[in-house]
């Protein structure tokens, strides 16, 4: 199964946040910005919003790099703003290595974001999966304990591989908690 998978591999659990997808290609003679099923125009809305207010565009010229950043915009007026914030806000949570066709490990992600002013979606655990982790009941636990603030379930989880050597292994674990509230 793929739980088994991950048994004794190290692994990132990171919190799902609620909002919309977001991909930037960096084809080092363009940006492009893609919604999760479209290729998107410059327009007035908030995936330009959020190219704009980290200024994404000029900083991925700068660092030179092929890659595409994985994201989600959350926050005012996007999917009912389950973070309660005050403004739109972007999370990266995977960035793909164009040139060499791979995704990049999480060190590799954070200083990427770092050197970008980008945040990265809340890390909640980082580490070795344990016989005990690796399964339904502990993962369906920890997504239902997981909460964007006090009393306001988060959407979930997502558990993926951190390791270069062993192909990308990513699935979230949905909270019954966030799913009965917003339902």
């Amino acid at each position: 199964t793929l739980l088994d998978k991950i048994i004794h591999k190290n692994i990132i659990i990171t919190r799902k946040e609620d909002g919309t997808s977001m991909t930037i290609i960096n084809n080092i003679d363009n940006i492009i910005i893609c919604s999760r099923n479209y290729i998107l125009n410059k327009s007035d809305n908030h995936y330009f919003d959020i190219i704009n207010k980290y200024d994404i565009e000029n900083k991925l010229k700068h660092l030179g790099l092929h890659i595409a950043i994985q994201g989600e915009i959350v926050g005012l007026k996007i999917n009912g703003n389950h973070l309660k914030l005050n403004d739109i806000d972007f999370f990266v949570f995977n960035i793909w290595d164009i040139k060499n066709q791979c995704y990049l490990v999480l060190d590799e992600v954070l200083a990427i974001t770092d050197k970008l002013g980008l945040k990265y979606v809340p890390i909640l655990y980082n580490g070795i999966c344990t016989n005990e982790m690796a399964t339904l009941k502990y993962l369906l636990t920890f997504a239902n304990n997981t909460e964007y603030s006090k009393k306001n379930p988060a959407e979930g989880i997502v558990i993926k591989m951190n390791d270069k050597n062993i192909p990308m292994i990513s699935f979230k674990v949905l909270s019954n908690k966030y799913l009965m509230k917003n339902n």
